[in-house]
């Protein structure tokens, strides 16, 4: 068995401790969102997906991926997830399998209250083959559509877009913004954590204060803290962000849904 095939094999038995069922999971339940999807599309530059854990498949693919990439939608639908995964590149395919490995992970470590109350906002950016068998890089996010009513995640509707950044010679990556708890990590870690945290919740916090334009002042008055735990908390973000300064933080916070409740 290949190392991508073992992967595969315990996603799949991840996504099976999801608690669904058939009557909830009916074609008839995911219609109601089509008109959403529709005017999604008419708006959205990038191309729309629902993933639908159940079927574990995409149950919704929009036209838009024949303009953005040259794919044909029918195409598209009749080879299902192979026709995605046959044409990611070879590094970043086995990096997605992980990361989604480790999200999934980090989901069922959470308690059945917590999951239910879960909101996340998940960012991949990886390469992929268009038509014309040359890689792009692309940006895909993803959000709840539904749960069931259990709490279980059922559908997972996605938007994937051309990167704005083209450097082929860059891996990919994956994010994942717990919006419920302020807490954003990413894959692949930096250090030998299955997940690295990349800011805490009240990293998060402090971030959204200085978006709002408070100084450190009004925020250490604003949260019980000192000022020098304020700046020792900016300097922080500005590192563990990989940026020049808190306006970048800014601008890349508002570029994955950070502020978004």
């Amino acid at each position: 068995m290949t190392e991508f095939e073992r992967l595969m094999q315990y996603y799949g038995q991840l996504l099976a401790k999801l608690k669904l069922n058939e009557e909830e999971s009916s074609i008839e339940n995911f219609e109601k969102h089509l008109p959403f999807l529709q005017q999604l599309d008419r708006i959205e530059s990038g191309g729309v997906l629902v993933f639908d854990t159940y079927r574990r498949d995409h149950i919704y693919i929009s036209k838009s991926f024949e303009k953005l990439f040259g794919y044909k939608t029918d195409d598209m639908h009749k080879e299902g997830n192979d026709f995605f995964d046959s044409r990611v590149h070879p590094d970043d395919i086995v990096m997605l399998l992980q990361a989604g490995i480790c999200h999934l992970e980090y989901y069922f470590s959470l308690s059945e209250c917590e999951r239910k109350e879960l909101k996340f906002k998940l960012i991949n950016e990886y390469r992929i083959k268009n038509a014309e068998g040359k890689y792009v890089k692309v940006l895909e996010q993803f959000v709840i559509l539904q749960r069931h009513n259990n709490g279980d995640v059922w559908l997972v509707l996605s938007v994937m877009d051309i990167s704005p950044d083209q450097n082929l010679s860059k891996a990919g990556k994956s994010r994942l913004h717990n919006v419920s708890s302020g807490e954003l990590f990413e894959f692949p870690p930096k250090t030998d954590e299955e997940l690295s945290v990349v800011l805490s919740k009240r990293e998060t916090q402090i971030l959204k204060l200085i978006s709002k334009g408070l100084i450190s002042k009004q925020i250490a008055d604003q949260l019980y803290i000192s000022v020098n735990t304020v700046n020792t908390h900016r300097q922080r973000i500005i590192e563990k962000l990989n940026v020049s300064n808190t306006f970048e933080a800014i601008q890349f916070a508002h570029s994955i849904g950070l502020f978004v409740n």
